[in-house]
């Protein structure tokens, strides 16, 4: 889904959150 979001550069900010979230969830796995 990051990649999506990323692509279209709809929104910088989601796109952001949405690494940021995904980085998160790897350090917690």
């Amino acid at each position: 889904m990051c990649a999506i979001w990323f692509l279209t550069g709809f929104e910088m900010r989601t796109a952001l959150q949405c690494l940021i979230n995904t980085f998160q969830d790897q350090e917690t796995a």
